[in-house]
């Protein structure tokens, strides 16, 4: 997994750990409060795939990042980055 910066946009390359995710786009959204957008869209009816997790720290910040499924079965990521 390797994280880049690009002004706002944060890309990043890495080998799905998991086959849903192979060959389909995702999407990342950042968000301020990753526990509560998680619950919400949950309440809203996306269906689970990842539950919030830290996925990488990089010695200034820690992306913590969870998955739902959009209504065409495309994974999303949520990410918030907590600080060390």
């Amino acid at each position: 997994m390797a994280f880049f910066q690009a002004g706002d946009v944060r890309p990043y390359l890495g080998v799905p750990a998991n086959e849903r995710f192979r060959s389909r786009p995702v999407v990342y959204y950042r968000v301020e409060d990753l526990d509560a957008t998680y619950a919400a869209v949950l309440e809203r009816g996306a269906a689970s795939l990842e539950k919030p997790q830290k996925v990488h720290h990089d010695g200034t910040t820690s992306p913590h990042m969870a998955f739902v499924q959009d209504p065409d079965g495309n994974p999303v990521g949520l990410m918030e980055e907590r600080p060390i």
